[in-house]
């Protein structure tokens, strides 16, 4: 998993410097993005780059079964979004 944390490491690190983001929005992006990591990695999925829409989907879905709330849900998937869009830039 420690190529997933690295990536996660790296963003959140742009977002508290560049963009100054609040310590509470890190801690939850932290959270959310390595809920999403260890989920990926229990479908043997080792890095972001290998991670798919469809994956994603499942997922989502899956934490939603659980019990995890919409809105929880939508910042997760905000985090991934971001995440990846930060990765796609550097």
């Amino acid at each position: 998993m420690s190529g997933f944390l690295t990536a996660v490491d790296d963003y959140l690190n742009e977002l508290r410097v560049a963009r100054r983001a609040s310590p509470h929005t890190i801690s939850n992006y932290h959270r959310d993005l390595k809920a999403v990591a260890s989920a990926a990695k229990a479908r043997n999925i080792l890095s972001w780059q290998a991670l798919q829409a469809n994956d994603i989907r499942a997922i989502v879905a899956e934490q939603h079964r659980e019990g995890i709330a919409g809105r929880s849900l939508a910042r997760r998937l905000s985090a991934v979004r971001g995440l990846f869009n930060y990765l796609v830039a550097h």
